[in-house]
């Protein structure tokens, strides 16, 4: 009876076993970009509070000078707002004067590193997203990019975990079934 509650765990966890958390910014370190991760706005375009809990935490990064640039990556998902926009404009008004860029096409968390190493290259980044978002954000971003650390906005609802838990599901699913297609040919 043991063993298969263990046994139990260990499946339930593995999805946290599986994708690291990744390691956390050091002010003395020096990043090439911040990468900051869309959300959905309001369908009336405003700005959510996802939204205004990843640019607060990336004006505390920028206030540390320890990015040349910041990039937001995300497209029009949930309405007809693009969401990376909608941010570099919320961004603005709160005068950064760092350079910002935007990525527009990605729908997803692989879209945003795919799409903004094939816009701006292999940049030493700085992650920015939701606490619970960050682990499978860290598997992407090691994916395409070979230096990655993961700023993380804290306090996201419990709901959120319970959604990336799935996603984290979902991820695994899609690169067991990729890595069985390359064993293949």
């Amino acid at each position: 009876m043991m063993i298969a509650i263990l046994f139990i765990l260990v499946i339930l966890f593995f999805p946290y076993l599986f994708f690291r958390k990744g390691t956390h910014p050091h002010s003395r370190q020096h990043y090439d970009a911040m990468l900051i991760l869309g959300c959905p706005t309001h369908d009336d375009g405003n700005i959510t509070s996802a939204q205004n809990k990843r640019l607060a935490l990336a004006e505390k990064y920028l206030s540390k000078q320890i990015v040349d640039a910041v990039i937001i990556s995300g497209a029009a998902v949930k309405n007809e707002y693009i969401e990376a926009e909608v941010m570099k404009a919320a961004l603005q008004k709160k005068g950064v004067t760092t350079p910002i860029y935007t990525e527009v096409q990605a729908r997803n968390t692989f879209q945003n590193f795919r799409n903004t190493r094939s816009q701006f290259g292999d940049l030493s980044l700085l992650v920015v997203t939701g606490s619970a978002h960050s682990r499978r954000s860290y598997f992407f971003a090691r994916k395409f990019y070979t230096h990655a650390v993961m700023g993380k906005a804290k306090h996201d609802p419990v709901n959120e975990y319970v959604r990336e838990y799935f996603r984290m599901w979902n991820a695994l699913y899609w690169e067991v079934k990729l890595f069985l297609q390359k064993q293949r040919f």
